[in-house]
């Protein structure tokens, strides 16, 4: 098993927060150990015992975010702060949104390169919408980069919806062979385009 974390809160916790006439400022935990995209930019080869750590922890993440009916909808290196321990923690709220039990959202919300086929799809013919499963998705977007370099889709932020979809359709992911057998096998599982329902207990 991957993931064998006791369950906890790995999100990054507002402590206070205030405004004046224009802004808002929030408080928040001082983590020292910037974020990911930082040391990926700085050619970090991270080990594969720290990358499944990231993966546990955002997985807890986000399954705490699933059981408070919260959607991220950002999940992607420059939102996982580590920090002076190298624990990661997600952070950036800004985008995220509450379904209730049987809610489905339909905005097109998030960034390109993370964003699952189902909120395309939503977009492009009025779908069902979408729920938690298109943070997994992120998140297996994510981990991908982290190891290889680069993401499993080509994707920016200028390509069209239409584009998109008819990438994920036709485009192949190739996992490396020199990656273990059950990680792989975990990446496959949160990077369906079609749309599973995927939780907290495909990491178990």
């Amino acid at each position: 098993m991957i993931c064998q974390l006791d369950a906890g809160n790995q999100t990054v916790t507002i402590r206070y927060s205030f405004q004046d006439e224009e802004d808002m400022f929030m408080v928040v935990d001082l983590l020292l150990g910037g974020d990911l995209r930082y040391h990926m930019q700085q050619n970090v080869q991270f080990s594969e015992d720290a990358v499944k750590l990231y993966l546990c922890e955002m997985t807890l993440a986000l399954d705490y975010l699933q059981n408070q009916h919260i959607i991220h909808r950002d999940v992607k290196p420059d939102n996982i702060l580590l920090d002076e321990q190298g624990h990661a923690h997600l952070t950036d709220f800004n985008i995220a949104t509450i379904i209730k039990d049987g809610e489905r959202a339909t905005a097109l919300a998030g960034t390109k390169p993370y964003m699952a086929p189902e909120i395309f799809q939503s977009f492009v013919s009025g779908g069902t919408g979408y729920a938690f499963d298109v943070d997994w998705w992120s998140l297996g977007v994510t981990i991908f980069e982290v190891l290889r370099g680069w993401r499993p889709y080509d994707i920016h932020a200028s390509n069209s919806v239409e584009s998109l979809m008819q990438l994920f359709s036709t485009v192949s992911v190739q996992y490396s062979a020199a990656w273990p057998k059950d990680l792989v096998s975990l990446l496959r599982k949160v990077s369906v385009t079609q749309w599973a329902i995927i939780t907290f207990q495909v990491f178990l």
